[in-house]
């Protein structure tokens, strides 16, 4: 278990701060667009009340409504898959800015955006751009990490890993 927080935690060694900067602001930016953003439109969150007027945590019957569209295993239980989506969005944006578990939290975004390409009903419009930038931005938090300008970096020093 330890081996495996290990290898989630440490961050990939980018020699130059320019380099780590460059790593960095993507992330940040995207995490700040996803939690503040795009969660609240299908999630009630304290801030948000201008997109919903949902309790906070709660998630907006629309969106279930439209994960249960998406049929296949979806339609099971899309109450879980909409609760996983929303929560994976919001807690992977605030992970994402404060670069904390950065891996594993890509790893969840990256399994939303994946499933909203896949299943979404196609409808023509540009609204596929943002999925599309946080699809990229999902395989480049998961293969570098925080770099060094977020905690994963601070808890690998602290733990001696690097």
């Amino acid at each position: 278990m330890l081996q495996f927080f290990k290898r989630i935690t440490v961050p990939y060694h980018l020699s130059h701060w320019y380099t780590n900067l460059l790593a960095a602001i993507p992330q940040i930016i995207g995490g700040f667009y996803l939690t503040f953003y795009f969660s609240p439109q299908n999630m009630g969150v304290p801030w948000a009340t201008r997109f919903n007027d949902l309790p906070a945590f709660k998630v907006s019957p629309d969106f279930i409504e439209t994960v249960g569209g998406f049929g296949y295993f979806f339609a099971l239980n899309p109450e879980f898959f909409a609760y996983a989506a929303c929560y994976s969005m919001f807690f992977g944006g605030l992970f994402w800015i404060i670069g904390y578990c950065i891996r594993l939290s890509s790893f969840f975004i990256f399994m939303v955006m994946l499933t909203t390409l896949l299943f979404r009903e196609f409808d023509y419009s540009w609204s596929y751009i943002p999925t599309f930038a946080f699809l990229s931005l999902s395989i480049l938090g998961f293969w570098f990490g925080s770099g060094k300008y977020g905690l994963d970096y601070i808890v690998a020093k602290r733990m001696r890993w690097i």
